[in-house]
């Protein structure tokens, strides 16, 4: 399954305001447990870091996403990455976070969006496996024009 990403309501501003900066900036994916409740008033990777998860084959802070590009297809803007992936991983999680691993603008790793990795909501139980987030065709994220 392609994994669903919701942008936190902070994003918008956040580029517009130069806290983050989607081609340059160490952007990441980390995992976490079911513990997390979205909330699309979060803004700081600290609002979610208490719930994310350990595990063989995991390194806390998550993944650095490769291959960043941003694309225009007429009115539909595209941030989008190399698909993310964990070797080996052993661990229990439910959602992935990506976040801008920089302190800008009074911000401390500001957040970009929460991934639904199920589409029926329900833990991943991985034992010793090749664990790849694979993007969705319309990208992590994407905003449309008016």
């Amino acid at each position: 399954m392609a994994a669903t990403a919701t942008a936190y309501n902070c994003l918008w501003k956040y580029m517009m305001d130069n806290t983050v900066q989607l081609l340059t900036d160490d952007i990441k994916v980390a995992l976490v447990s079911s513990s997390y409740a979205p909330d699309a008033d979060h803004g700081e990777w600290a609002d979610a870091s208490a719930a994310e998860i350990t595990g063989t084959g995991y390194t806390a802070g998550g993944a650095a996403l490769t291959g960043k590009s941003v694309t225009l297809d007429g009115a539909v803007a595209k941030f989008d990455a190399d698909d993310a992936s964990w070797p080996g991983l052993t661990a229990t999680f439910r959602r992935a976070i990506v976040y801008a691993n920089v302190t800008r603008n009074g911000k401390t790793n500001p957040l970009i969006a929460h991934v639904l990795l199920d589409s029926t909501d329900v833990d991943i139980v991985c034992s010793a496996v090749n664990y790849l987030v694979v993007w969705s065709e319309s990208g992590i994220i994407s905003l449309t024009a008016a």
